[in-house]
């Protein structure tokens, strides 16, 4: 053939080929353009749906009294807009300037608690989205299934329901969607500039709450085990344990106080086996998530005492067993999954003593984060050969047992009689029942719930002074002279209440209206002086010290003014 034969076959193939490639084109279907934004984000809509859908009853629940009028209604620096004093000291033996801060701006729009619930339950399903763009990552592409499932599992599990029903724990979804912020960005981007973006929405997480201190070390162990760490990566990692440890520091620092009069001084073994009992818990209300409690009152002393831990010894010897026998099964990432969910729970197990453990080793908020890796685990075992059929019907029961558990959070009397169903000891639930029951008159049943309390924790001036409340209101002041009284007098009652400090000022300033009404001058003025030193920022309290002073005047007796000191 021919040079110029060969050109016009050529011409003539390649003009052959496009005819087919745009005849092709042609007859491909066009799919619209609503049907293609749908099948992009399609997961993205039903877990925000889905996720913010069945907390949707909480959003008209009540502030509870359990640590709700602290944080947030009695607080003077959200009322005063004390940045100055959010920024720089901790309250309420928490340094966490960024969640007070914006409580600080949501009071100022409403002080009605719709708005708070509503900041939760929208962080929350703010973070169920990050949790499958962060699985995305870190699972194979092909696997958008399990990513999916990995996101409900830590979407609808009831054990969150702690965390996003309780105002308190705002600070807990905030922190959390900062943390996953950063990880995402990490995982998602090489570049340095993304890196350092990271970096300052981790350290504004620890800022939020620094339980979430722990993140660098499950991302180190995790994208080790899964071959995504690189060098410079491990690095960043790495200097984020600066604030980690930093914001741990001051978190001992802080709580250090309140642990060692809360807590007994217990060895490294006990807790070891403390521990053991705790990750045991979490992993059969993992499984079995009922009952749920806000009050387990499973204190360290009685899972030492019952021998709690043999039963976690127990389960983790099957585990072990498990494991080995299908240990060609089972594909090495999936003991980076399990050993990151026991990582994500190390600063909350006991090996580390904690304040909270005086009245529980255990809490549904504590796996708020760690349920992000016991999502990746199971999304990756329900996405296996059509296991998602089953997959589904698990998340549509869990999805339902969190909206029955989410409606206890309606009220303080609802939930605080559901705290005292399923732990008939819990002295919070006795004390706050107390208090509901005084605000309703219902004061026969009050005295029995605060006498119950006082039982309980003779030294503790909560139900103390809620009983005080009581014998005031029914004409009683004898009582509150003759059994409160002593106790303010008492270092040692002092002592173990030196934290408390606005209710030993309460106490304080019934023990006042106690003498008041008993015409005993001097001894009033004493006790309203201690309580308005220690509540010196409240109005009503000046206006009812002007009130005694007046009467006291009118009376002939010659009180001396209060030295106060005004904070604001």
């Amino acid at each position: 053939m021919g040079k110029k034969a060969a050109v016009r076959a050529a011409v003539k193939k390649s003009v052959h080929l496009k005819a087919i490639q745009n005849e092709t084109v042609t007859q491909m279907p066009v799919v619209p353009r609503g049907r293609a934004w749908l099948a992009k984000w399609w997961p993205y809509l039903l877990l925000v749906t889905l996720s913010a859908g069945i907390y949707a009853f909480s959003i008209g629940a009540d502030f509870l009294r359990w640590d709700d009028r602290q944080n947030i209604l009695l607080n003077p620096w959200i009322e005063h807009k004390a940045w100055n004093l959010i920024w720089t000291r901790p309250y309420y033996n928490m340094y966490i300037p960024v969640t007070y801060s914006l409580w600080t701006v949501m009071w100022h729009i409403t002080n009605q608690p719709w708005l708070f619930h509503l900041a939760n339950v929208a962080l929350h399903a703010l973070n169920v989205v990050l949790v499958y763009m962060v699985a995305r990552k870190l699972l194979r592409p092909e696997e958008r299934t399990a990513a999916l499932f990995a996101a409900l599992i830590f979407g609808c599990h009831p054990l969150q329901v702690e965390t996003v029903a309780w105002i308190s724990t705002f600070r807990d979804v905030l922190s959390t969607a900062f943390a996953l912020g950063a990880v995402y960005l990490m995982l998602a981007s090489e570049r340095k500039l993304v890196w350092l973006l990271a970096t300052a929405l981790f350290c504004t997480s620890l800022l939020s709450k620094p339980s979430v201190a722990v993140i660098p070390a499950a991302m180190l162990f995790l994208t080790y085990g899964l071959n995504q760490l690189t060098r410079s990566k491990a690095i960043v990692y790495l200097l984020w344990f600066i604030p980690a440890l930093a914001a741990s520091y001051v978190t001992k620092m802080v709580q250090q106080l309140d642990a060692d009069l809360r807590l007994t001084p217990m060895g490294l073994g006990d807790r070891i086996l403390v521990a053991i009992d705790t990750l045991t818990f979490y992993l059969m209300k993992f499984f079995a998530p009922y009952p749920l409690a806000s009050d387990y009152g499973r204190v360290r002393e009685v899972a030492l005492a019952e021998n709690l831990w043999i039963i976690g010894l127990g389960c983790a010897a099957g585990l072990g067993v498990l494991a080995f026998a299908f240990r060609k099964q089972i594909s090495q990432r999936m003991y980076y999954f399990a050993g990151t969910f026991v990582l994500l729970l190390a600063p909350v197990l006991g090996i580390i003593p904690f304040q909270a453990q005086g009245t529980s080793t255990v809490s549904d908020r504590y796996v708020y984060v760690s349920l992000i890796a016991a999502g990746l685990f199971f999304g990756v075992v329900l996405a296996y050969r059509k296991m998602w059929i089953f997959g589904a019907l698990w998340i549509a029961v869990l999805s339902i047992m969190t909206i029955s558990r989410a409606e206890v959070w309606e009220g303080n009397e609802v939930f605080f009689r559901d705290m005292l169903a399923k732990n008939e000891r819990s002295h919070v639930a006795l004390s706050s029942l107390g208090v509901e029951f005084i605000l309703a008159n219902r004061l026969p049943e009050a005295e029995d719930v605060l006498n119950r309390a006082v039982k309980l924790r003779p030294m503790d001036v909560i139900p103390r002074t809620n009983l005080a409340q009581l014998y005031l209101l029914q004409g009683r002041p004898d009582r509150v002279t003759s059994e409160v009284v002593p106790l303010l007098e008492n270092d040692e009652f002092q002592r173990i209440n030196q934290t408390e400090t606005r209710a030993l000022a309460s106490a304080y300033r019934l023990a006042a209206r106690a003498y008041w009404s008993m015409g005993i001058w001097s001894k009033a003025n004493v006790y309203f002086c201690r309580w308005f030193n220690l509540d010196y920022e409240n109005e009503e309290g000046k206006a009812e010290i002007g009130r005694f002073l007046a009467d006291a005047k009118a009376k002939g007796a010659a009180i001396p003014n209060c030295e106060i000191v005004p904070r604001f």
